[in-house]
C-alpha cells in the first residue's frame, strides 16, 4: 500500500470498515488508534520480505461473519503481498463442528479434506480470528478435532 494511502482507504475491506477504522481514528478511541496504527504500518512495511517469490500463503480466517474484520485482514494481506507471492483466502464456511461419531461412521467431511489440501499445498499459513472474551470463538472451536484429521 503506498504511504499516502489512508488505511481507510486502502483497496480492499468494506465501506462499513472504512467508515469504522474513520470514526475511531476521529474520535482518537485509544483502543483503537493504536491498533488502526499499528495494521496501517504493518501494511506498508514489506522490509523484512526476503525470497518472497517462493513462498505460498495460505491466510485462513476464523470468522463467519459476513463483513468480518479478520476476513477483510486476509483479504489485505493478499492484496498487498509481494509481486510474485500468492496468497490464497479460506475460511470456516462449510466446515461442520467436528463431530468424532460422524468421522467414523461416514468419513471425513468433504469440506475438511478441502481444507486439509489448501494447508499441505502452501508454504505458509496466517491465521487471523476473532478473540471472545479473551477466549476462541465458538466456530473456531469447531475445529478442535481438526488437527488430527490432518
Amino acid at each position: 500500500m503506498s504511504n499516502d494511502v489512508l488505511l481507510a482507504d486502502a483497496p480492499f475491506g468494506e465501506e462499513s470498515q472504512a467508515q469504522f477504522v474513520r470514526e475511531k481514528k476521529l474520535q482518537d478511541s485509544p483502543e483503537w488508534t493504536q491498533l488502526i496504527d499499528q495494521l496501517s504500518e504493518s501494511l506498508r512495511d514489506s522490509s523484512d520480505i526476503r525470497n518472497s517469490s517462493s513462498c505460498r500463503v495460505l491466510t485462513f480466517s476464523g470468522s463467519l461473519r459476513q463483513s468480518s474484520f479478520n476476513t477483510a485482514l486476509a483479504h489485505a494481506a493478499q492484496v498487498m503481498a509481494p509481486h510474485g507471492m500468492p496468497i490464497e483466502v479460506a475460511t470456516l464456511h462449510g466446515v461442520p463442528l467436528y463431530d468424532d461419531d460422524l468421522d467414523v461412521s461416514e468419513g471425513i467431511p468433504a469440506a475438511v479434506l478441502k481444507l486439509k489440501a489448501q494447508i499441505l499445498d502452501v508454504d505458509a499459513l496466517l491465521m487471523v480470528t476473532p478473540e471472545y472474551n479473551n477466549g476462541v470463538p465458538g466456530a473456531k472451536m469447531a475445529l478442535t478435532g481438526f488437527p488430527a484429521q490432518i
